[in-house]
């Protein structure tokens, strides 16, 4: 039998992780079955194990994927991903209330191999890349003794869960998740957001918690591994419309200046990542003149106005219907280059200078951007803020893809 420590999210030099173990087990051939014990589950997490699930059942027949759901942590979202699995899925809801069911191990057997993680890591994307936590890899031959007696242990202990047995084991349905969210047994992510966004509104001066943000720095965290990532949608092909002739001549139809085809993006796609810098009025956001030139492809000559068009990107993925014309785009003599989006100079949250807005625009072409802001307090401004820990300058930017941001904010919804 083989042993084998798995750190994650400490040393950034060796990158290791559960997720990488996950791919790795799930693309080997070797495996006919996959169990799962964990405490939680969230959306980001297990979409992004989803097309190596898919692929892995050409050799994996027989799966069981058992989910917690105590403690409000495993979200609605997370439960109608595993869905999309098709495989036996169930959840577990402990009783007495305030009794957590909390394992976290992964197993894969195969005719004459087996592995077992068994640590901290919970369905989560967290809990499998960022977080730091620490697990043990056994790599064993199901066939020898230490092999099969490792297994009985596993399996003998949770019987009951493992067969289906147990009373407070359900098999997940859209009836039940939808049943447990009226319960509120689960929560949706939306909830989870503004949930952590309101622990932070207290802006009442704390001089220990500003002492203590300086003996505790932020440290960087690990990139994801490869093959860790949102899978992208499938394109529905449209089929063509055979056009009819009618001998009355059409009432001619006048086109929209905007069709919601110029406001398509891909993994490609280029990103301006900044915080917003402060001032009287902060949401006229000054930017350095390499983003005008470069990013926004406006002109940086004193006294020019310019024009881009907006759209808003809300937080449940869809963008407002609303084009933003954004003509307040000029230049200063003071050499600061603004941009007002209306959703920022619409804020009523204080500006924060320890904690700055942070905005990011994607950019579709030369004049039109989608764009999203977030204020401290939410899990996604925390992942905005980690991208920006390299970039240099008192006020941070950086330029990134559309690909690279997905990896980096689990929390965004796009």
């Amino acid at each position: 039998m083989e042993v084998r420590f798995i750190g994650q999210g400490f040393n950034l030099e060796e990158n290791s992780s559960v997720a990488q173990e996950l791919i790795t087990a799930l693309n080997n051939k070797s495996y006919n079955t996959f169990k799962c014990l964990v405490a939680f589950a969230t959306r980001a997490g297990v979409i992004r194990l989803t097309p190596h699930i898919l692929s892995s059942k050409e050799y994996i027949k027989d799966y069981r994927i058992v989910v917690g759901i105590d403690g409000g942590v495993t979200t609605k979202e997370a439960l109608e991903a595993l869905l999309e699995w098709e495989v036996e899925v169930f959840i577990y809801n402990f009783k007495p209330d305030g009794i957590i069911f909390h394992p976290k191990i992964y197993l894969f057997e195969g005719e004459d191999i087996g592995i077992t993680i068994v640590g901290s890591n919970n369905l989560t994307y967290t809990g499998l890349v960022s977080n730091v936590e620490s697990s043990i890899l056994l790599k064993y031959n199901p066939k020898e003794e230490k092999g099969i007696n490792f297994l009985s242990d596993i399996n003998d202990y949770f019987q009951p869960i493992l067969n289906g047995s147990h009373p407070n084991l359900k098999l997940l349905t859209q009836d039940l998740i939808d049943k447990l969210k009226r319960g509120n047994k689960i929560p949706n992510e939306e909830e989870i957001n503004e949930e952590y966004k309101s622990k932070k509104k207290d802006k009442t001066p704390n001089p220990e918690k500003e002492e203590l943000d300086k003996l505790f720095p932020k440290v960087k965290i690990q990139k994801p591994p490869e093959g860790f990532v949102i899978p992208k949608k499938p394109v529905t092909p449209v089929t063509p419309v055979t056009p009819v002739i009618s001998a009355v001549p059409a009432t001619p139809v006048t086109q929209p200046i905007i069709t919601p085809s110029r406001w398509s993006y891909n993994d490609s796609s280029s990103v301006l990542v900044a915080e917003i810098g402060a001032g009287p009025r902060w949401s006229q956001i000054s930017f350095a003149k390499r983003n005008f030139e470069t990013f926004f492809e406006l002109s940086t000559t004193v006294g020019t106005r310019g024009t881009v068009e907006l759209k808003y990107l809300n937080n449940n993925g869809s963008l407002d219907s609303e084009i933003e014309l954004c003509t307040n785009a000029k230049i200063k003599k003071s050499s600061n280059y603004n941009l007002e989006p209306k959703k920022v100079s619409e804020s009523t949250v204080s500006y924060d200078i320890q904690n700055r807005p942070i905005i990011f625009f994607i950019k579709i072409n030369s004049t039109q951007f989608i764009y999203h802001f977030e204020t401290n307090g939410t899990p996604l401004y925390t992942e905005l803020e980690q991208i920006l820990t390299s970039a240099s300058g008192v006020i941070k930017r950086t330029e990134i893809t559309l690909d690279v941001l997905r990896q980096s904010c689990p929390a965004l919804n796009i």
